[in-house]
C-alpha cells in the first residue's frame, strides 16, 4: 500500500503534460505528418478552385457561341431581306409607269 500511495504522490508532483506532446506534435515525423497534410489540402483547394473557374469559363463560352449562332442567323435573315428589297426594286424600273 505503500508504494501506491508513493505512485500516486508521484503523478500528482510531475508536471501536467502538454497538450502538444500528448497529440504526439513535438516528433519530427508528426511535423511532417502535418507538413504533408496541409499540402494535400491546398492541393485539394485548388483543384476545387481551377475546376470552378474551368466550368464557369466553359459555360460562358457556351453563352458566347449561342449569341454568335443567333447573330449569325439575323445577319442571313437580313441578307435575305436586302436582295428581296433589290430584285423589287430592279423590277419596279423594267415596269412601264402607266
Amino acid at each position: 500500500m505503500a508504494q501506491a500511495s508513493q505512485k500516486q504522490t508521484q503523478r500528482k508532483q510531475s508536471p501536467p503534460e502538454s497538450l502538444w506532446r500528448w497529440l504526439g506534435l513535438g516528433e519530427r515525423r508528426s511535423a511532417i505528418f502535418l507538413l504533408l497534410l496541409l499540402c494535400l489540402l491546398v492541393s485539394g483547394l485548388g483543384v476545387v478552385k481551377t475546376t470552378h473557374e474551368n466550368r464557369y469559363v466553359f459555360n460562358r463560352l457556351q453563352e458566347l457561341r449561342s449569341e454568335a449562332n443567333d447573330i449569325s442567323v439575323e445577319w442571313g435573315q437580313l441578307l435575305i431581306e436586302q436582295s428581296t428589297f433589290g430584285v423589287e426594286v430592279a423590277s419596279s424600273k423594267k415596269l412601264p409607269s402607266s
